[in-house]
């Protein structure tokens, strides 16, 4: 089941399959906007709320409501990132992120890609699975994919 919206078609987890993918490319989509382009962009462009309405929830004139609209479009437009990392940022999430992953499989637990193994996990495989079973999974996709095609321009695991 789905509601549709000029901008935003909202669905039920239970009856689309890909609904966690929609739902988190919403959030992130909402995320590139400031609190009141949000507020105005789902009151009006996903629940159909009058700018009158709106101005009157949120204590600002409808002209104000009207161009935080017109610039929340603008922003879920622009299809940009709304921080920009540094590279040192970048860095300590990355040595972050692997000493969970190192905890999480010291600990005898796992690390999943949503489909197949998924190129983050990449660098742990051999931790994780041990050298022989990382050559027998090497092995049967050569025997399945000789020639690479399953996979384009990723290079081996």
């Amino acid at each position: 089941m789905a509601a549709t919206s000029r901008w935003v078609t909202i669905v039920s987890p239970t009856t689309e399959p890909y609904a966690d993918d929609i739902s988190v490319a919403l959030l992130l989509t909402l995320e590139r906007l400031s609190p009141l382009e949000r507020a105005v962009f789902l009151l009006h462009d996903v629940f159909d709320m009058d700018y009158s309405a709106i101005a009157e929830t949120l204590g600002r004139s409808e002209a104000s409501c009207r161009q935080l609209a017109a610039r929340a479009r603008e922003h879920v437009r622009e299809e940009r990132p709304r921080f920009s990392a540094t590279e040192e940022s970048r860095m300590k999430l990355t040595e972050a992120f692997s000493a969970v992953v190192t905890a999480a499989l010291q600990m005898g637990g796992t690390i999943t890609g949503e489909h197949g193994v998924g190129t983050l996990k990449a660098p742990w495989l051999e931790q994780e699975l041990g050298e022989p079973e990382l050559e027998r999974q090497r092995a049967v996709k050569a025997l399945f994919d000789p020639r690479g095609i399953l996979n384009p321009g990723r290079g081996p695991i």
